[in-house]
């Protein structure tokens, strides 16, 4: 039976106190540990104790915050932390639970068996390599932490994240923003957005007065009343940008066609794609091959060739590939190509079908 199979687990919380007499009843009421609402079927995975504050499932056992004598701890399946006067911002890392606690009036971040120094306060905890990141406050000042290493201290730091095997964030200093990797500081800023790294140089947008432009290393494009989602192709930087109210492509030193609105861009065989919005009606543009007009696309791509994408138009929904066009269905989902075949599967009214499409050559 069900019940026998979590015994050990029951007994153990048992004896650690966190499941109460009320709780062994409410077990007693449910035996087996099911209980099935119009076809819902749903499994008793654990006892929360009466004085959990927060809780969640990690790999199938529950992570959740307890108290106990005045102390709070941490609980993962039938790992237990020691108490503390505060626990909170609780996961799991590597099998390890991972949260912040409140010591002698100090935070400290607890990884496991590791403990960080002590801080004013602690935010963002994550795992990199093996060691804690996060950044950290005291007297009033904040910096990063990565392992044993702290970068210089800030008014602000956020989006901390690490490449190349430098710790990358940015930084508030007197209401300017820069960038700080591997503990090198960029020029100041007004503002810093999308920050990320390629090809071992810093990626990111910025602003001048009321114009923005993208920074790559030492390149710096031309500048825009906006520009947005950021890469680089082929050694060129690629992105949206938007002049006098049109959005469109730029690719290096080429502007492509503007339109009132465009998503979704990447490049398939050497040629730009995206969706793009004209007159409340939305288009794939592949290159120089533009799709004609729907009420909404999706999913944009290419397979053998072809533009492939999810299309919507008059309240019924397809797919198209090339000049061709699935049958119409309420809704599709799952769309993926593979070895010349399309496969996505869709519901007309309650039935759902998985729809195999090959095309000749």
């Amino acid at each position: 039976m069900l019940v026998s199979k979590m015994f050990a687990e029951l007994i153990d919380q048992i004896n650690h106190g966190r499941i109460t007499e009320a709780h062994i009843q409410a077990l007693m009421d449910d035996p087996d540990k099911f209980l099935t609402i119009e076809g819902c079927v749903a499994t008793l995975i654990g006892l929360l104790p009466e004085n959990a504050s927060w809780f969640s499932v990690h790999d199938g056992k529950l992570l959740y915050r307890a108290e106990r004598d005045g102390k709070k701890f941490a609980v993962w399946g039938d790992k237990e932390s020691k108490p503390y006067a505060e626990v909170w911002g609780l996961s799991v890392h590597d099998g390890k639970l991972l949260f912040w606690a409140e010591r002698d009036g100090k935070k400290i971040v607890v990884w496991g068996d590791r403990k960080s120094k002590s801080y004013d306060d602690v935010f963002d905890l994550s795992v990199h390599d093996g060691k804690l990141l996060f950044w950290a406050e005291r007297a009033g000042n904040r910096f990063a932490v990565w392992g044993n290493e702290e970068s210089d201290h800030y008014d602000d730091v956020f989006d901390l994240s690490v490449h190349d095997g430098k710790l990358l964030f940015k930084a508030v200093r007197d209401g300017k923003q820069l960038v700080v990797w591997g503990g090198e500081e960029s020029e100041p800023h007004d503002h810093v957005v999308e920050l990320g790294v390629h090809d071992g140089k810093l990626l990111f947008s910025t602003h001048r007065g009321k114009k923005w432009f993208v920074v790559w290393g030492e390149v710096e494009s031309r500048s825009y009343d906006f520009v947005f989602h950021l890469s680089v192709h082929d050694g060129k930087l690629l992105y949206f940008a938007e002049r006098d109210g049109e959005q469109f492509v730029v690719w290096g030193q080429e502007e492509f066609k503007p339109y009132d609105e465009v998503f979704d861009l990447s490049v398939h065989d050497g040629k730009v794609l995206f969706g793009a919005k004209r007159d409340y009606r939305k288009f794939v543009v592949w290159g120089d091959e533009e799709s004609r007009p729907y009420d909404d696309v999706t999913d944009l791509s290419t397979h053998d060739g072809r533009l492939l994408f999810r299309a919507h138009l008059d309240g019924r929904s397809f797919v198209v590939w090339g000049d061709k066009a699935s049958k119409s269905y309420d809704e599709i989902t799952d769309l993926s190509a593979d070895d010349g075949t399309v496969t996505f599967y869709a519901r007309k009214n309650r039935r759902v079908y998985k729809v195999i499409w090959k095309r000749a050559a």
